[in-house]
């Protein structure tokens, strides 16, 4: 079985801009991840595991900042992240795409 080789930055960029156009639909509820004015590990990890099934994701905040990574090591990007603005996370795919705003909530899409 042939393995993917994981995307370079410029992929995830251009696949970002491509597909996540619009964002999400905000007409469904934020989910709280802040906990104590830091974004919550547990908190997070059960948002993402609701949201994005697959085992690794790419992560967006802009040209600068993007990353193919395991789910389960996606908290340590999108912490970091968040500090400078919107991130957004997606599974390879497209199927499921994640916003979380600097101000501590996240919203999930599902294009299945």
């Amino acid at each position: 079985m042939k393995t993917l080789e994981p995307m370079n930055k410029r992929e995830i960029i251009t696949l970002m801009h491509k597909l996540f156009r619009g964002d999400i639909d905000t007409s469904n509820e934020y989910v709280h991840l802040f906990k104590n004015n830091e974004l919550n590990e547990t908190l997070f990890e059960n948002f993402i595991e609701t949201h994005i099934t697959s085992d690794s994701v790419l992560i967006y905040l802009d040209s600068n900042n993007a990353v193919e990574c395991k789910s389960n090591e996606s908290y340590t990007h999108v912490n970091e992240y968040l500090k400078s603005g919107r991130v957004r996370i997606a599974d390879p795919k497209f199927k499921n795409r994640v916003l979380i705003e600097p101000t501590g909530v996240g919203i999930g899409s599902s294009n299945k």
